[in-house]
């Protein structure tokens, strides 16, 4: 019977109406409230609308009912990195790999947070041992790529293209493998950030990273065209303005409003066109 009536709820969760899903549960929850199962999974929901507390609740919740419950621990490491608590994170991964020491996801998280925390060589040895668990673990050799890149080594080519042997369609790690070509100024750098877009049409860090290879190359027309996509990326921030955006057309009786959106260098190597829109039309 419980069984049946969580394979609805699951069903509720697939279809993205996480409101309905949680409703369900707590009538579960009321019910069965001895089901770590339960509990658990309730955190899953309230972290996919973004409730981090309540989230961390109920993992812990479900670990008070079944302590050895590895995904519970995993579950509730993640959440904790989402929040800012990488120490305690670290200890429920550790906590989860204690209990299955084969437990590939733990590996793999554990590691992420140590590259979250900058300790390199700690998610180095963490990524290969969940390779070596897992050895078609295309994520994870993407992310050694990307800890061996921040140290400098080129031995991230390698992961890289690993990475995108076992997944052709690795959005991400071909983008990653362009960086890294086009820092060595490769210009096949270009070939890798195409295919992340052609995969995903929507990657604005690879239409950001095509834009400064072409740039770098001579391919100035591309590349200022797809300079652009630096509006569409996470961490670029815009002004709103009530305006519109200027494109180019004359701008005789108007006024022109001009500010810096990037560095001191940027700003340094524009601003002698200044001069040139201040001239008549």
């Amino acid at each position: 019977e419980l069984q049946k009536r969580l394979d609805a709820v699951t069903a509720l969760y697939t279809s993205g109406d996480i409101s309905n899903t949680l409703k369900q549960i707590e009538k579960l929850i009321t019910e069965y409230p001895d089901e770590a199962e339960l509990h658990n999974f309730q955190g899953v929901n309230y972290k996919r609308i973004g409730e981090s507390e309540k989230a961390i609740r109920s993992y812990k919740n479900a670990l008070n009912l079944a302590p050895n419950f590895i995904q519970a621990h995993c579950n509730l490491g993640n959440i904790l990195m989402i929040t800012g608590q990488q120490r305690d994170a670290i200890k429920s991964y550790q906590t989860a790999l204690s209990i299955n020491p084969e437990y590939t996801e733990g590996y793999f998280n554990l590691a992420n947070a140590y590259k979250d925390r900058e300790e390199f060589e700690e998610a180095i040895q963490y990524y290969k041992k969940a390779i070596e668990i897992k050895p078609d673990f295309a994520e994870a050799y993407n992310n050694l790529g990307h800890v061996l890149n921040s140290l400098g080594k080129i031995e991230s080519v390698i992961n890289y293209e690993k990475a995108i042997e076992i997944n052709p369609d690795f959005a991400e790690a071909y983008n990653n493998l362009g960086h890294v070509l086009n820092s060595l100024g490769k210009i096949e750098s270009v070939i890798n950030y195409e295919k992340a877009i052609e995969i995903n049409p929507d990657f604005a860090e690879a239409w950001w990273n095509l834009s400064l290879a072409q740039l770098l190359h001579g391919n100035y027309q591309e590349g200022w065209n797809n300079y652009e996509w630096r509006w569409q990326k996470d961490e670029h921030q815009v002004r709103n303005y009530q305006q519109p955006l200027w494109e180019g057309p004359l701008l005789s009786n108007k006024t022109l409003f001009i500010y810096c959106e990037q560095g001191f260098g940027d700003a340094i190597q524009f601003i002698r066109y200044i001069k040139n829109l201040s001239k008549p039309s």
